[in-house]
């Protein structure tokens, strides 16, 4: 876990301290502030650091910054000449960078680097041993990047089309992709159950069937409602069929069981597009396309991804990503999540963010310029502006 992160002079103005940790026993953190004070550049800084890029740390003017973790630090110190031209408005200027990885119990070092600017070629082994040395300790660890560009990608790979991609689409492709995949292992898990079973039949009580039924019987139908849907009906509890249907049960139990947090991560999205109410539209999800809108009209029209609203793809794109895209462990930046969104959205918003946190082992940093995102629950930010107040005051 991200717990801190101290910058100084960024841009040759800010000095920040941003704790990450909450009181309460939630992972998410917004960071606030007017246009200009580095929401955007602080998010692009530790993908950076995860990513093992840098050259965003040449880029960027600032003095030091110090990235906290449970048992580790990383602390960037970066020496920036400016020289200007005579009789010219050139300007010439060279960075240096020293980067430490210490353990913060002793504060002993870990490994050390230095960069200059010069040598930092797209080519540079200096820029693989930097990679290389942080992809050591972030092995474990991911960073994954919602930014404000979110709508479309640039192709990422060979043979990709040269058009930018819509995300909405391609995430519905990806989508299809994995309720196949679970779905085929749910059903397969499911039949190895049943036959182990078959070895030992033992038949349940009445009651404790009807225990069983009652506790699977939402995953049951939400997985009914994405496309799966087991090879046997499981029926009113009879006399007559216990065995059977005792099988089916306890094969039913410990697969449900296997797969409950991806049962609970496709409830958590269908109730957050259901939730929204989107205009004259709705959701459906199956492993068939994975995510489509239908129209609300005579002909229950199937609408093209790309008609969507742009807020209407903002709130999809975000859903979906970090319920199935982030890695479990990983840290989830996301830029303006409020883009295009009317007011009872973005009031809905700490309600989502929650309900999905809760069901992934993520950490959360939020930029934003809406107090409704994290409906005014100050405690949950860290505030640039306030911060840059009070350093000005402080030198006056």
């Amino acid at each position: 876990m991200l717990k801190a992160l101290y910058i100084k002079s960024l841009y040759n103005l800010y000095s920040y301290e941003l704790n990450f940790e909450n009181a309460e026993d939630l992972t998410v953190k917004f960071i606030t502030g007017p246009n200009g004070y580095g929401k955007t550049t602080i998010l692009e800084m530790i993908n950076s650091l995860y990513r093992g890029e840098i050259k965003r740390f040449v880029e960027i003017p600032f003095n030091t910054i110090e990235f906290v973790f449970d048992t580790e630090k990383v602390t960037i110190t970066q020496n920036r000449t400016v020289e200007e031209k005579k009789d010219s408005d050139e300007v010439n200027s060279s960075v240096s960078l020293n980067i430490e990885l210490k353990r913060i119990k002793d504060n002993s070092l870990i490994q050390g680097l230095k960069f200059e600017s010069t040598e930092l070629k797209e080519d540079n082994e200096l820029i693989g041993v930097f990679k290389h040395t942080l992809s050591l300790y972030f092995n474990a660890k991911s960073c994954y990047f919602i930014s404000d560009q979110r709508l479309s990608r640039k192709p990422m790979q060979i043979g990709e089309e040269a058009e930018t991609i819509s995300n909405v689409k391609n995430n519905a492709a990806r989508f299809k992709k994995l309720l196949e995949q679970k779905g085929n292992e749910i059903i397969a898990t499911f039949n190895q159950k049943f036959a182990e079973y078959s070895m030992d039949a033992v038949s349940l009580s009445k009651e404790e069937y009807d225990a069983g039924r009652l506790k699977t019987e939402r995953d049951v139908k939400l997985l009914k409602q994405i496309g799966v849907t087991f090879p046997v009906e499981i029926k009113e509890y009879t006399a007559e069929t216990g065995i059977i249907q005792s099988l089916c049960m306890r094969a039913l139990n410990d697969t449900v069981s296997m797969y409950k947090n991806f049962i609970d991560r496709i409830g958590a999205f269908m109730e957050i597009m259901h939730r929204s109410k989107f205009a004259n539209k709705h959701f459906q999800t199956n492993k068939r396309y994975g995510y489509r809108f239908v129209a609300d009209d005579e002909l229950n029209s199937i609408l093209n991804l790309d008609t969507l609203s742009s807020g209407e793809k903002h709130i999809l794109i975000q859903a979906y990503e970090l319920l199935f895209e982030a890695e479990d462990g990983a840290l989830v930046l996301i830029d303006e999540p409020e883009m295009s969104f009317h007011l009872m959205w973005q009031i809905d918003y700490l309600k989502n963010i929650k309900s999905i946190v809760g069901l992934r082992d993520i950490q959360c940093i939020v930029s934003t310029h809406s107090p409704q995102i994290f409906s005014r629950r100050w405690e949950l930010t860290v505030d640039l502006h306030e911060q840059a107040k009070k350093q000005k005051t402080a030198l006056v």
